[in-house]
């Protein structure tokens, strides 16, 4: 009897992480072929060494172009089944070949190769893996469902990570000693302005239903987040929203710059099922982009895509001159009296 007691309870259990692992499986959206990897994995390896040409390279797989490699960077496409056909070509004018031509048969998913190119051609080298670079660049892995690599990159060392998962009662919202920031509009958000302790007079010209405040997010009355502090848009002791928005979150980096918050390395983050968002860290870095009305800025990973940047600011401190503020069509969105154009 005694030992029919343990069994029914080692069964209960079993059934317990069974139906945990299943629950969780359904939130996350990684394909299994992805899932089954991990970025510290090693597939195809490929170390992209020019020491006398120094032009970048284009890897495409399968007919699709995955990534752009620089001298010394190092790629790691993780395993997945079945063979793919790798082309490299050196991007210069007027060289359209796609030679050599590598291809990857399935009885081999743990490969190094060291690409060279001498300023005439592309040369292919099996190495040991130990060999080569221990950090990866780049990281892909296959999405059989879409039939693409998908970007599971780590993110920089730079960016906004989160220390933990704190329980929720220990989180304390602190407003700061001092804000910055006058006006802050970011395009398709609203137009915020503040007092220099980080209350918002205004939104979008009209007075909150409730007060709401600039407060940064601290665990144990210490920071939680990595290389700068994220500050959110908080009332009555709670944020306006638990999701990911880069309206009602902002940072505050080490050199004094404020910016909207963008999230990355979505991809990466859900691999390694990790529930807190990540943000570039590239605050202090944004560029100014504009069309006809004021320059607004960016961050620099959405000025080498197409079209408009996902994300568009435009920040006005306390130290600058108050200022008439115009969005992309050139219509005045803040101080509008003052006599300015832009």
């Amino acid at each position: 009897m005694k030992s029919l007691g343990i069994f029914s309870l080692f069964l209960m259990w079993l059934l317990f992480w069974i139906g945990i692992r299943s629950a969780h499986s359904a939130e996350t959206t990684i394909p299994p072929d992805a899932a089954a990897a991990r970025a510290d994995d090693h597939g195809l390896v490929l170390f992209y060494r020019s020491e006398r040409a120094k032009r970048s390279i284009d890897v495409t797989v399968d007919g699709s172009h995955v990534t752009r490699l620089q001298p010394g960077q190092t790629v790691n496409f993780l395993p997945a089944s079945g063979p793919f056909l790798l082309d490299i070509a050196v991007r210069s004018p007027g060289r359209t070949s796609f030679q050599p031509r590598l291809k990857i048969q399935k009885e081999r998913p743990s490969q190094a190769m060291v690409i060279d190119f001498d300023g005439s051609r592309i040369r292919l080298t099996e190495q040991r893996l130990h060999a080569l670079p221990r950090h990866y660049d780049k990281v892909f892995a296959f999405d059989g469902e879409d039939e693409r690599w998908i970007d599971v990159s780590p993110p920089p060392d730079t960016a906004l990570r989160r220390s933990g998962e704190p329980l929720s009662g220990s989180i304390q919202w602190v407003a700061p000693k001092s804000w910055p920031v006058r006006v802050l509009f970011i395009l398709g958000h609203g137009l915020y302005e503040f007092d220099d302790q980080g209350n918002v007079i205004l939104r979008d010209g009209q007075q909150p239903n409730a007060p709401v405040s600039i407060k940064a997010e601290l665990y144990n009355h210490k920071p939680i987040w990595s290389n700068g502090v994220v500050y959110e848009l908080v009332s009555s002791g709670k944020p306006l929203t638990t999701k990911v928005d880069s309206g009602r979150t902002f940072v505050l980096t080490k050199r004094g710059a404020v910016c909207p918050v963008t999230p990355i390395a979505d991809a990466y983050r859900l691999l390694h099922e990790i529930r807190s968002p990540i943000y570039s860290g590239d605050c202090d870095k944004a560029v100014r982009w504009g069309r006809s009305g004021t320059p607004l800025r960016a961050y620099p990973s959405d000025i080498n895509t197409s079209g408009y940047p996902a994300l568009l600011w435009a920040v006005q401190y306390f130290r600058d001159p108050v200022q008439p503020l115009y969005d992309l069509e050139g219509k005045c969105v803040y101080s509008c009296a003052v006599s300015h154009q832009p």
